[in-house]
């Protein structure tokens, strides 16, 4: 996955800046969808223990 990552950096390095941004967005969307992953586990685990 990185190397056809940096594969398309290097092809599309016009587009370099537009790549990135759009790569940022990507990868802080993916953050975001991991930490609500992470925090719903760990909710389901509290309630577990809880009971």
């Amino acid at each position: 996955m990185r190397r056809l990552v940096l594969f398309r950096g290097a092809v599309l390095w016009v587009d370099f800046a537009s790549w990135r941004q759009q790569m940022l967005l990507l990868n802080s969307a993916a953050l975001t969808g991991a930490q609500r992953g992470q925090l719903r586990s760990v909710m389901q685990a509290q309630g577990r223990s809880g009971q």
